[in-house]
């Protein structure tokens, strides 16, 4: 079985969790697109389907936040609202840069990226919330823990797992706990390729 095969392998065996009968692009399309409207129009972030550099899945600046023209409505979703929630940050803390050498990161450094990335998650609860769709509260917490674990994984032996998170995924985690967003203005920085957001 291919790479490729057994990620979808894994979507499938965890779609009656959380598609509750409908398919994957059905289930996160439309959350989707309502979130990107609300990015776009609400918060003045662009959002938009591009070309992203090997091994990444998204990026952003401040002010654009850019998702892999090859992922699925799922994928799509969880990039904009993580990467929404980095947004906020960057607009209102400045960019956070962690010295992170591969294999040899600090406890203190891999605490203080963990507490970077969960208030992201928060960020991006909030976002889920205030657009009407807490019932991917959970899907939201399960991909959030995956995705950091999968971090973790490759600060700690500097390699990539082909299926990504999903190799990570585990059903059932505790639910993200929303964190309000504040006012900012959207701020063009720079563009991101050095593995903050992986």
């Amino acid at each position: 079985m291919s790479l490729n095969e057994r990620t979808k392998a894994r979507k499938a065996a965890r779609a009656a969790v959380y598609l509750k009968g409908a398919s994957f692009e059905e289930r996160f399309g439309v959350p989707l697109a309502a979130i990107r409207k609300r990015v776009t129009e609400g918060y003045g972030v662009a959002v938009v389907r591009a070309l992203i550099q090997a091994d990444y899945l998204g990026d952003l600046n401040g002010a654009e936040i850019r998702i892999g023209s090859w992922l699925d409505a799922e994928d799509s979703l969880f990039m904009l609202l993580h990467l929404f929630g980095h947004t906020v940050q960057w607009n209102t803390q400045g960019i956070q840069e962690f010295d992170l050498p591969v294999g040899k990161v600090t406890d203190a450094t891999k605490e203080a990226v963990t507490a970077y990335e969960r208030e992201a998650c928060r960020y991006s609860m909030a976002l889920l919330l205030e657009t009407g769709f807490e019932d991917l509260g959970p899907w939201l917490s399960d991909f959030s823990a995956a995705d950091l674990r999968y971090l973790h994984h490759f600060y700690e032996t500097g390699g990539r797992r082909g299926g990504g998170a999903e190799d990570f995924w585990r059903v059932g985690e505790p639910l993200v706990a929303p964190l309000a967003i504040p006012s900012f203005t959207p701020r063009a920085l720079k563009w991101r390729w050095d593995g903050i957001v992986v």
